[in-house]
């Protein structure tokens, strides 16, 4: 499969899947302790971290909602690498594009992240990644892709047009 249609894949993956719950909540520690209220507080090397300001994540839904009219909204679910959550971030417009920041962290390290992609949409993609096909993906959770199909060879052209991907992503998240 050439690369494109594996960013591809990967981004509409990122944007459809439903968030885990249990990163909304509460970030997720490898080492921690509670306090006396029962909060959790990260330690890493035996230190305590501030957790990080994690958005209210909604689910693949919710999410395509606010998409298609450029509203900020996050979700976020967990990578094809085990351990590893990516967390979409719609900003807003920006002239006439919908910017779409994609941020990569580690399960037990929360609080480090790494730009794993910057989109700025223009309204025809949007119009796209929010089309009845994808509402019907974000409902199931059965996202396909092939390259025969028109409708996916052009949404694979735009997110190639409209976004960057990290090279170096994974090396910033490591300990």
């Amino acid at each position: 499969m050439p690369k494109r249609f594996s960013l591809l894949l990967l981004s509409l993956g990122l944007i459809l899947v439903s968030p885990p719950k249990a990163l909304a909540n509460q970030p997720d520690c490898w080492e921690y302790y509670e306090d006396g209220n029962g909060q959790r507080i990260c330690l890493e090397n035996g230190r305590p971290v501030q957790p990080p300001n994690l958005p209210n994540y909604v689910n693949a839904v919710a999410y395509l909602d606010r998409l298609k009219q450029c509203q900020p909204v996050a979700t976020a679910m967990g990578f094809f690498i085990p351990g590893v959550v990516v967390e979409s971030l719609v900003r807003g417009w920006e002239s006439d594009r919908c910017v779409v920041q994609m941020n990569a962290f580690l399960a037990e390290r929360p609080q480090q992240r790494a730009v794993y992609g910057l989109c700025r949409y223009r309204r025809s993609t949007v119009a796209m990644l929010t089309d009845q096909r994808a509402y019907e993906q974000a409902r199931t959770g059965n996202i396909t892709f092939s390259s025969n199909d028109p409708r996916d060879m052009a949404l694979s052209d735009a997110m190639v047009q409209d976004c960057q991907f990290s090279r170096n992503w994974l090396e910033e998240l490591a300990p």
